[in-house]
């Protein structure tokens, strides 16, 4: 075999390899790959945050808040079993929590539980895993009203991009940007979502805009009242386990 032929046959094989290698990494570093999650849901992990109000657009106060996976089990619904985690953004382990999975599409809410009572209300499809920009559909939100679970509003549910560049305490993520118009409420507490200060209610309606880095999860959230900011939630820290 001539030298020259050798060293083409080398080369070829070269490229080769480089180039299953270099397919292999774009397919496991992709957004919506099978091993990929919106949030990764395992007992123990948590999400801090900086809470910050505002009044017309001006900051007035800032607090803390941290969403933990507190556990899991298995619910029936319509004749079906599900593994839901629990989504708490209280210290107590038991009680409230919401149910909640990643599933093919995308996160689930699914109802909640107060203390020993389980609220499986529905099976809803909130934030869409894999997704596209400019992809739409409603959503369901599963409401905490303080003594149970109930379905509130249907939310037309926007994906504005797949790679929105979001500020947080931990540096700039490259994250999926939801969002979606509230009507006008009056409960503390709606979809899974903590609120503390301006953000409790509003007459008007309220624009919703939260941010997910997938395989990271939950990282931010802004609300809007007639265009000005009247609460934000920022990541400060994570833990995954």
């Amino acid at each position: 075999m001539k030298l020259s032929h050798c060293v083409y046959l080398f080369l070829t094989l070269v490229i080769m390899i480089s180039s299953c290698k270099k397919n292999s990494e774009q397919t496991s570093n992709s957004p919506g790959n099978a091993t990929s999650v919106l949030i990764p849901l395992k007992t123990g992990n948590y999400w801090d945050f900086i809470d910050s109000s505002f009044n017309n657009g001006v900051f007035t106060s800032a607090d803390t808040s941290r969403l933990t996976i507190t556990g899991t089990k298995q619910v029936s619904y319509q004749g079906k079993d599900y593994t839901v985690w629990f989504w708490s953004w209280y210290k107590q382990s038991q009680s409230p929590c919401w149910f909640v999975n990643n599933e093919s599409d995308g996160l689930h809410f699914y109802g909640g539980k107060l203390d020993s009572v389980d609220y499986f209300l529905t099976k809803n499809l909130s934030y869409k895993f894999p997704v596209q920009a400019g992809e739409t559909w409603k959503q369901v939100s599963v409401t905490y009203s303080g003594t149970k679970f109930y379905l509130g509003d249907t939310l037309p549910t926007k994906c504005l991009s797949t790679s929105y560049s979001f500020k947080t305490k931990i540096g700039v993520l490259s994250c999926i940007e939801f969002q979606y118009t509230r009507p006008a409420l009056k409960k503390k507490t709606v979809a899974g979502l903590q609120f503390t200060g301006n953000d409790q209610g509003s007459s008007l309606a309220t624009e919703v805009t939260l941010f997910y880095k997938p395989d990271m999860g939950y990282v931010g959230y802004i609300s809007k009242v007639n265009g000005l900011i009247t609460f934000t939630k920022t990541l400060s820290s994570c833990k995954l386990n």
